[in-house]
Order: structure tokens, then sequence, then C-alpha cells
């Protein structure tokens, strides 16, 4: 996780991503698809894992391991 400091501003944070990926959720999805729907906002894949991990850690999203599937609580 990026976190906000002096040197690193609050929008190239973690925190400054997750909305970018909570405004395209909808429903029920995998990673992989809802990296295609939000990958022009991110600058890499790392970044993109970083909001994903951040949503997880402050119970947003919930994972089924048993499918891959993620959702929002």
């Amino acid at each position: 996780m990026i976190t906000p400091n002096k040197l690193i501003s609050l929008s190239h944070s973690s925190l400054g991503q997750v909305d970018k990926i909570f405004n395209a959720f909808e429903e029920r999805t995998s990673v992989t698809e809802l990296y295609k729907k939000v990958k022009f906002s991110f600058e890499s894949v790392v970044l993109f894992i970083y909001a994903i991990e951040t949503l997880y850690l402050v119970d947003v999203l919930e994972v089924d391991f048993n499918t891959g599937m993620i959702s929002k609580c």
C-alpha cells in the first residue's frame, strides 16, 4: 500500500486511487474484468492492485477465493 506523505500526494497514493475502482464497480465481477474497465485510469497494473488491496483491507470489497470473483460488502 502506498500512503500519502511529504513526497507522495494523496492523488498518487493507494487511497487516492480507490475511487476509480469504486465508481466503476457495479456488481460481482472478476478482477480481470474490473481491470479492463479501469485500466486507462491507472499508470500501471501495480497501482491497480494496490488500490484493490486497499479496498479489501478496509472491508469495502469481498473476495470469493473459490471463484475468483469480487463484490462490494
